[in-house]
């Protein structure tokens, strides 16, 4: 297991990969709750707020 200071570059690609597919299932589910709820993305991103 690597420390918090080494990089291991062999996993870099994988590493962006799985960010890459974040992202989208993150859009996805952003989508969904907004027309499920009929409400628009800043609506959405107040709720989230204190």
């Amino acid at each position: 297991m690597p420390t918090s200071f080494q990089v291991d570059l062999d996993h870099e690609e994988a590493e962006e990969q799985a960010y890459a597919e974040m992202a989208t299932a993150k859009a996805a589910l952003r989508d969904h709750i907004c027309r499920t709820y009929g409400i628009s993305i800043r609506e959405l991103s107040s709720l989230a707020r204190p």
